[in-house]
Formats: structure tokens, C-alpha cells, sequence
């Protein structure tokens, strides 16, 4: 026998290339923050998770990257193609629509279904009476889940079922029981002695310590306070945050980088973490990365101005004239213009050789701000090469009487009306 003569040649067909999750949230929440840290660990996992950020909104993230956001998504496709569905904290009335293919994939096997604690009842979520809860192991019940985030606790009031309890073994617990027969038991007792401080009450005083030494103005204690406090509460979001923050006002933006970084591990859906991290990479200097965080905090609340204006000053300030328009233009849908915005929204339409609709803002600021000099002389800048030279004196003019004097502002507007009466046209 020989090599040759014993070998094969096949074609092996993969049928399933990774196991497709869907997992549907109420809000985000730590549970589903374990469950994806998890799976992505696992190369055979693919995770697609909508999660409610607010009444109107959602946003979906496909293994582990936030991707898109919608006021009504659809998940009829995603449940056909699902092998596990995960529901956490979500009303019934999101899943109505595809109950019927739901329950039927169920009985054929075909799917499988993990429902997770929430801070709300089923009853209370709209399940009780549905074709879903008939399916259910448990009685749909009133009462809600007891305990915290990653710990709770079944309702009291729920029937006890047996699968959810240890068989008792005396044999294993006699056994138990004699290794620790001459042990002080209250050194393994969860609830503390009299003396003892609990952790809550710990974490507490640590977090007023740096609290107060930042209300009295001691930066640098309130920094080192507050790195001890993380040392014992590394997962504290209000410890981190504050750190981040401070890190900031000290100028350590790599401090804070790292900070609000560690807070989108735990909470992709952040948006303050999102926004603190953009601005901290934009002092930085990382353009590119603090655009990227804001477009990320956007896509969570499109109608945040404040980012969006952010965005649009970083678009203005590297010459991306377009760019930072259309980011003006969307924030004022969701904000009153002021004289600022409006003084950068037309700076930059200037710039794109759009006088026309520069001067109808520039006209706007002033309306707002009658003292405003850059308004006056970007204005009259305008009017001057649209011929209308006249028009540009008449502007200046009223500067001069709005602006305040003995100012490099009014300096320049006096230099200009010399310019304009004298040689017409400005070069």
C-alpha cells in the first residue's frame, strides 16, 4: 500500500458558518453589557443587538460595532435568521408582529430563547395573556425582579420550581459541614458584623473624599483621591466619569482619553462618555479620532446640538467648509440660532463663494447682537465686492456707533470706512 493509492479528494459544504444571535434590550444594561463582553470572545458568535436608548429610538449594533440607528426598526429578517434570541427588559407590543414565527421556530426546536431579568415585570412589559406567556415555564406574574443589575432575585411571591433548586445531598453537605467544624463561621458570612463598614458605605466615603477636595479647589488631592477610590471600585461610572472630567480641566487629555475610553468598555451607549472623549482627543490633537466620537454620540441622539456644533467648528477649522455647513445647519433645526453659530454658519458659506446666503446670516447676527464687530465687517466685506459700495459705508458707519471704542474691533472698522470712502472697492 501507498500513499497514492490512499488518498481522496472531496468538497466539504460549511452549513453554518457561526451561530447568529439576537438580542432585543429595553435600554442598555449591565446584564447585556456581561453577555456581550462574553460572546465576543467567541470567533463561532454573531451577535446583533437593538437596544432602546430612548421612547423614539433605538440603535443596533452588529459584533460589537455600533451601526445605524431608527425610530421604528424592524427585526422580522433578524428573527428568521436567528438560532438564539435574547430579550431583556423589551414590551411585548415590539415583538407582536413576529410572535406567531416566534413561538412556531420555538416548538420546532429551531431556536432558542433566553428571556433575562429586568427592572420591570412581565405583566408590566404586556405579556400576560399573550400566545408567548402560554409557552413560558413560569407564571406571568405582577411582581417585579428583585436585587440589582447582575444579581437579581426571583420575585418572592413567584411558584418555586424544582429545576431552579439544588437537589439536597446530605452526604455532600455532612461532608461540607465537618471541614469547617472548628472555623469561626461569621469570617464567612456575607452580612457584616456590627463594627464592620458594608461596601456601599465604603465606596460612599471614598467618593465624598475626592467630592470635597474638589469643592474647595484641590485639584491635584481631589485626582489622587479619586485614582484610590477606582483602585477599589475600578467599574464605579460616576468615579470614572468625575476622573475623566478632571483629567480634562487638568489638561491630562491622555488620562482622560484612557478614562472615558474605559467607560465605553462598560457602556458602548454612553453619549457623555462619547462627547467627553471627543473633545478630549480634539485637545489632544487626534482630529480624525474626536470626529469618529462625535459621529458615534450623533448616531445615539441625532439632536444633540452641542456635539453637532462641536463637529461643525472641527470641519471649520481644518477647511471643510461643506462639512461643518451641514453639521450648522442640522443643529439649528434642533436649537435656537445664536450669534456665534450664525458668525461661523456664514463664515463658512463665505468660503464657499456663497455670498448671498452669507450676507442673510451676517444680517441675522446682527439682529441678535447689534454690537457684533466680525458680523459688521464680513458683511460689509460682502456688499463691498457685490459693487455696492455704498450700501458697505452705510454698514460700517453703524458700527462704529454700536461698537465699543478703544477697541482693536473698532480700530479695524474705522481702518475699512477709511479704505471704502477713499478707494472704493477693497482689493
Amino acid at each position: 500500500m501507498t500513499e497514492e493509492n490512499n488518498k481522496t479528494a472531496f468538497l466539504l459544504k460549511v452549513v453554518r458558518e457561526r451561530l447568529n444571535i439576537l438580542a432585543l434590550s429595553g435600554s442598555p444594561n449591565w446584564d447585556m453589557k456581561f453577555i456581550t463582553n462574553a460572546l465576543s470572545g467567541d470567533p463561532n458568535a454573531s451577535l446583533t443587538h437593538w437596544a432602546r436608548v430612548m421612547d423614539n429610538r433605538w440603535v443596533c449594533s452588529k459584533d460589537f460595532e455600533v451601526k445605524n440607528g431608527s425610530s421604528e426598526p424592524k427585526f422580522n429578517e433578524e428573527i428568521k435568521e436567528a438560532d438564539i434570541i435574547i430579550l431583556c427588559g423589551i414590551p411585548h407590543s415590539y415583538i407582536k408582529r413576529y410572535e406567531a414565527d416566534l413561538i412556531k421556530r420555538l416548538e420546532s426546536g429551531k431556536i432558542g430563547l433566553l428571556i433575562m431579568p429586568s427592572w420591570k415585570s412581565l405583566t408590566q412589559l404586556g405579556y400576560k395573556g399573550t400566545e408567548l406567556a402560554n409557552i413560558l415555564p413560569v407564571t406571568v406574574g405582577n411582581e417585579t425582579w428583585r436585587g440589582t443589575s447582575g444579581n437579581m432575585l426571583l420575585p418572592s411571591l413567584e411558584n418555586s420550581y424544582s429545576f431552579l433548586n439544588l437537589a439536597d445531598d446530605p452526604i455532600e453537605n455532612s461532608n461540607y459541614n465537618n471541614i469547617f467544624q472548628d472555623t469561626d463561621r461569621s469570617k464567612f458570612s456575607t452580612t457584616p458584623l456590627p463594627s464592620e463598614k458594608s461596601n456601599a458605605e465604603i465606596r460612599e466615603e471614598l467618593r465624598s473624599k475626592y467630592q470635597d477636595f474638589y469643592k474647595v479647589g484641590k485639584l491635584k488631592e481631589a485626582i489622587s483621591a479619586v485614582e484610590f477610590f477606582l483602585t477599589k471600585f475600578p467599574y464605579d461610572t460616576k468615579g470614572l466619569t468625575f476622573a475623566g472630567n478632571l483629567y480634562f480641566k487638568l489638561t491630562r487629555f491622555e488620562n482622560a482619553i484612557k478614562t472615558f475610553n474605559q467607560i465605553l468598555e462598560m457602556d458602548p451607549f454612553s453619549i457623555q462618555a462619547l462627547s467627553n472623549l471627543g473633545t478630549a482627543y480634539y485637545r489632544n490633537g487626534a482630529i480624525d479620532e474626536a470626529i469618529e466620537s462625535y459621529k458615534k454620540a450623533l448616531k445615539l441622539k441625532p439632536d444633540l446640538s452641542v456635539i453637532r456644533f462641536n463637529l461643525a467648528s472641527i470641519y471649520l477649522k481644518n477647511n471643510k467648509w461643506q462639512d461643518a455647513i451641514k453639521q450648522y445647519e442640522e443643529g439649528l433645526r434642533y436649537q435656537q440660532p445664536s450669534a456665534r453659530i450664525l458668525n461661523n454658519l456664514a463664515l463658512a458659506y463665505q468660503k464657499t463663494s456663497d455670498n448671498e446666503k452669507a450676507a442673510e446670516i451676517y444680517r441675522k447676527v446682527l439682529v441678535l447682537d447689534s454690537h457684533d464687530a466680525n458680523a459688521y465687517y464680513n458683511l460689509a466685506v460682502i456688499l463691498n465686492k457685490k459693487g455696492k459700495n455704498s450700501e458697505a459705508i452705510q454698514i460700517i458707519r453703524r458700527s462704529l456707533n454700536a461698537v465699543e471704542k478703544d477697541t482693536p474691533s473698532y480700530k479695524n472698522l474705522s481702518e475699512m470706512l477709511e479704505r471704502l470712502t477713499q478707494k472704493g472697492p477693497l482689493h
